[in-house]
């Protein structure tokens, strides 16, 4: 069952030293699933707008490409992040997730 671990672990990756706690709670998601949440929360919070044009769309594939990577070179390389490497990645990739539902919801008329 899924909630059998709540607070005990995240959710995302089950690396109980790759999250966010207070005492002895374990936040569900790690700092780079947070972070990339929290960020898309405020933009919408926000209510920041996107344009759907080639600079956007370019900007937004830029933006996620940082987390790619980390997230890719700690998987096939064995090689640990750091905290502050998974926010700052978790945060651009939060804008340019959100940019991507933006121009997403613009060409489905949402």
């Amino acid at each position: 069952m899924i909630f059998t671990n709540f607070g005990k672990k995240p959710l995302c990756n089950g690396k109980i030293d790759h999250a966010p706690k207070i005492g002895n709670f374990v936040f569900p998601l790690c700092w780079r699933c947070s972070s990339i949440s929290v960020t898309m929360l405020i933009l919408r919070i926000m209510n920041v707008r996107v344009l759907a044009n080639k600079a956007n769309i370019l900007s937004m594939i830029i933006l996620v490409i940082p987390c790619l990577v980390d997230g890719l070179i700690q998987e096939c390389f064995k090689v640990e992040s750091t905290t502050f490497k998974r926010v700052t990645t978790g945060f651009l990739a939060g804008i340019g997730l959100y940019m991507f539902i933006q121009i997403l919801a613009y060409y489905l008329y949402i």
